[in-house]
C-alpha cells in the first residue's frame, strides 16, 4: 500500500527502475484520510520508512504505537527516534530493505518482538520536546496524540481496509516522504523481496 503517490508517478518510477512487473502487487489509493491511519497501521504487516532525511519521523511513532513493525533508515534522526524498536537499514541499499522484510516474514519470534510498541509507550516527553524544539506546554498535545489516538486497533474496520487495499498483511509505505528518492528505492526493495 503506497500512500500519497499518483499512479503516473509510480508508473514512471517502475519504468525508471525496470520493475514494471511488480505493478500488480501495488495498491496506490492516493491520499489516506488521517482518521483511517490507525486501522491501516494496525492491519499492516510492516511499515516502511526508508527516508534519507527526516527531522523527526512522526509516522514511525504512529506505526509503533499501533504495534506495527517499522523498517527505517539508519541515518538522520531515525535511529535516535526509533531506538532499538525498529529495524534500521541503509536507505541507499534496497537489498537491505528487502532482507528486513524477509526477516520479519520468516522469523515469528523476531516479528513479535518488533511489534511490541515499546518506543511510544516509553518515549520520554523530554526527547520529543528536544527533537521537535517545542516548549514544555506544547509537548503534552504531541505526546497525548500518541498515547490516545495512535493505539493498536484490535478490532479492525474491514470497510476502511477495503477502501484502500483488498487484503490484510500488507506493507505500508508513505510515498510523500521525498517521493523522488525514497519511493524509487522502496519499490526496488519490494521488487527484490518478491523474488
Amino acid at each position: 500500500l503506497i500512500a500519497d503517490l499518483k499512479e503516473e508517478h509510480i508508473d514512471a518510477l517502475l519504468q525508471q527502475e525496470g520493475i514494471t512487473d511488480i505493478k500488480a502487487h501495488l495498491f496506490y489509493p492516493g491520499y489516506i484520510d488521517n482518521r483511517d491511519l490507525v486501522t491501516l497501521y494496525s492491519a499492516a504487516f510492516a511499515f516502511l520508512y526508508p527516508s534519507l532525511r527526516e527531522s523527526f519521523g512522526i509516522p514511525m511513532l504512529e506505526a509503533m504505537a499501533c504495534g506495527t513493525p517499522v523498517i527505517t533508515s539508519n541515518t538522520s534522526a531515525m535511529p535516535e527516534v526509533a531506538g532499538a524498536d525498529a529495524i534500521l537499514v541503509n536507505p541507499q541499499m534496497p537489498s537491505e530493505i528487502a532482507d528486513a522484510i524477509l526477516q520479519l516474514e520468516k522469523n515469528n519470534d523476531f516479528y513479535r518482538q518488533q511489534s511490541a510498541y515499546i518506543t511510544v509507550s516509553h518515549f520520554e516527553c523530554t526527547r520529543i520536546r528536544e527533537a521537535l524544539h517545542l516548549p514544555n506546554r506544547q509537548i503534552t498535545a504531541v505526546y497525548n496524540g500518541y498515547s490516545t489516538h495512535f493505539r493498536k486497533n484490535e478490532t479492525l474496520d474491514e470497510n476502511i481496509i477495503q477502501k484502500y487495499i483488498p487484503q490484510e498483511g500488507f506493507l505500508f509505505f508513505l510515498g510523500n516522504t521525498d517521493p523522488k528518492k525514497n519511493a524509487a528505492r522502496t519499490l526496488k526493495a519490494y521488487s527484490l523481496y518478491l523474488k
